[in-house]
């Protein structure tokens, strides 16, 4: 299946991968993580892609969710072609990201606890869900 940009996954830290569900805005929605691919993003060349929104996710981690974590949304963005940490801008908000950005957003009550294993086990989720509906692009 191919999909058209703009495009978003969102998921629960709880829900299995076939539970995604698609959009094409970068909003927040309660207790999820969301993937943004702006616009102008090329959905054929998904290797670019998944390696800027696994560098903004590694940025989150390492930097942001370090004394951000359970607060407030949080969303981590960068240009679509070759992110890496330099690149990455975070913010308790979306207003930011715009066509030519891939983007990660984490609600505020995503996981109450502050467990980073949710957070990595649903990134994985869904860039692997993004990853299966992207192969006939």
């Amino acid at each position: 299946m191919a999909i058209t940009v703009p495009y978003s996954l969102d998921l629960g830290p709880h829900d299995d991968a076939k539970d995604a569900a698609e959009g094409s805005v970068p909003d927040t929605v309660p207790q999820h993580m969301k993937i943004y691919l702006g616009a102008n993003v090329d959905p054929t060349r998904m290797q670019s892609v998944v390696g800027s929104l696994q560098a903004v996710y590694r940025y989150m981690m390492s930097e942001d969710f370090k004394s951000n974590i359970g607060a407030a949304t949080r969303a981590g963005y960068a240009p679509w072609e070759s992110a890496s940490a330099m690149d990455v801008t975070m913010e308790s908000g979306v207003t930011g990201i715009t066509d030519d950005h891939v983007a990660i957003i984490v609600s505020g009550n995503f996981d109450q606890g502050g467990r980073t294993h949710f957070y990595t086990e649903t990134f994985n989720q869904l860039v692997n869900v993004l990853l299966e509906k992207t192969k006939d692009n």
